[in-house]
This record gives C-alpha cells, structure tokens and sequence, in this order.
C-alpha cells in the first residue's frame, strides 16, 4: 500500500532522518534546544525556574507587582519618576535608616495639605517649610515619652519668619520663646499674636495644665508716622493650681521708656480664659508696628 507521510497522516514510530523543521512549517528550524530558543526568540528568562528569576534590564509598564499576593520585596536601587503607596507606609525590614535624599542641590519636598507626623526618636539639622502650617510636632524621649510638643508652628518663605506657639501640653521643665506681633493704626486695645492677625485660640499663649511658669516680656514699638519707638520689659511668675485657679507670685515687674509720639501707648501682661495676652493700647492717628519677644520657662504637670 501507500505509506507516504501525506497518505499516512500521523507518523507514530520509527526514526525522523530529514532536515529540521522550519519556524515556518511549525517546527524549529534547529537540532538542539539553544538554537531552538533563538530561532523561537526566546531570550534567557526562558531558562529560569519562576522561584529564582533574575532580571537585569528592560521596561515593565502597567504591570502589578506583588499585588495579589503580597509579600516582601528588596531592591538594592530603584529609580522612579512617581510612587503611590497603597497601604500608606514606608518602613524598613532590618532596622536600618530610610533615607530620603535628593540627587544634586534638590530638595526632598513633602507636599498636599495633609499632616506630617514623626513617630519615636528623630533628629533634624534644618527644615523649611514653604507656606505651609504644620499643625503639630512632637520630640520624644529616648523611652519613646512625649518629650516636647509645639502646635502650630508656621515658618513662611516670603519674609523667613518664625512664628511658633506651644501649648506647654508635656511635663517637666521647659523653656520656650514666642514672638508675636500686631500692627495699630490709632487708638484701641489689641493682643500681639503670633501671626499678626486678631487673637483666636490658635495664635496666642496657652497657661500650663499645673504648674509655674517664670516669664518676661519685652516688648518693642516703632511709631512708623512720626520715626519715634518705645520699649517695655515686663516679668513675673504665674502659678496655677489643680482647680484651675491661677496667681501671680506676688506681682508683675514692669518698666518702660518712650519717645514723645508713643507717651500714651502702653502695653501689659493679662491672664485670660487660660490664655497670658500681651496687650497694648495704640495711640491716635499714629501706625505702629509692634514686637514681642515673650520667653518662659516652666514646669508643667498633668497630674
């Protein structure tokens, strides 16, 4: 009978002795498994067990890693143009620093009107904020204590002035410094705030929870109409109890000097609704910017 290959139609035993099959006709075009491979265009990765792949080139776009099925990743280097973190962490798997630092003269940036919170022991050489208030920073301890916590501090870009306001919210001593600031145009009482707008309960000096607080005021005037100044110094020692009443040990120490245009301004220290106001008095038809260098130490306690 016939017994060709297109009669047959399916050779089931016996030896292939004719040339290779082209890539063409369905076959390889090559007699070993590396030719095979490159007349397939199969580059190395195809060698490699899926449990110990090694990839040192190449672009992935739109692909997920590890989303599936989540587990760690290690990356000796890895350069991005953008990161989105799905479960909002960054942290390190053998205790080691993470290190965020720009290439050349950039500037690492954290931006968006969220919150920026610092957890256990950190140490900063210089940090600037551009524009931006930073609602709450707190210093802890080396036994991961409250240390020290400042609430509202705002640093602008435009004139680099500091404006900083602490609750006196942890405990044991402390020493603060607060400048504040107002402008008068003309008679009227005003408090001197921490960013120059009309006091609220965001920009003003808290009175600890308990405790003393020994303070000093000094406080500066310039009379921008007629070119003229003034200065007060005030100090004193406030104490609070654990009913909330407060006292001053024994009274305020006050002094002052003044050029002719600012003899009827005044300044003063007053306790009120938990808050130390620096208050002052303009005068009339007069501009004056005002200044305060507010400094106090204290011990404080929550109990």
């Amino acid at each position: 009978g016939d017994d060709s290959i297109t009669t047959v139609g399916t050779v089931a035993t016996g030896t292939w002795n004719a040339a290779a099959i082209s890539v063409a006709k369905g076959g390889t075009g090559a007699t070993d498994a590396a030719s095979a491979r490159t007349n397939l265009g199969l580059g190395t990765i195809s060698t490699q067990n899926s449990n110990n792949v090694s990839i040192t080139g190449g672009t992935l776009n739109g692909t997920n890693i590890g989303y599936s099925t989540s587990n760690n990743g290690y990356f000796s280097e890895v350069s991005v143009d953008s990161i989105n973190i799905n479960d909002n962490k960054i942290s390190s798997l053998d205790n080691s620093d993470i290190i965020l630092s720009p290439n050349g003269n950039g500037n690492v940036v954290i931006g968006g009107s969220g919150v920026l919170e610092v957890e256990r022991i950190f140490s900063l050489n210089k940090v600037v904020f551009n524009s931006m208030a930073v609602t709450k920073l707190t210093l802890y301890s080396s036994s991961n204590e409250p240390h020290m916590s400042f609430n509202q501090n705002i640093i602008t870009s435009s004139d680099a002035t500091i404006y900083i306001r602490r609750d006196y919210q942890t405990r044991n001593a402390q020493k603060s410094i607060y400048i504040l600031r107002r402008t008068t145009n003309g008679t009227g009482t005003s408090v001197l705030t921490l960013d120059g707008d009309p006091a609220d309960s965001n920009n003003i000096i808290k009175i600890p929870y308990k405790g003393i607080l020994n303070f000093e005021a000094k406080i500066s005037a310039y009379n921008n109409t007629a070119n003229e100044g003034a200065g007060w110094n005030i100090r004193g020692v406030l104490k609070k109890d654990d009913a909330g009443d407060y006292s001053i040990l024994p009274s305020l120490i006050s002094e002052s000097w003044s050029e002719d245009s600012l003899s009827s301004a005044e300044a003063s220290i007053i306790i009120n609704n938990n808050n130390i106001e620096v208050s002052v008095e303009g005068v009339s038809n007069q501009l004056i910017q005002w200044t305060c260098v507010f400094e106090a130490s204290a011990y404080e306690t929550d109990s």
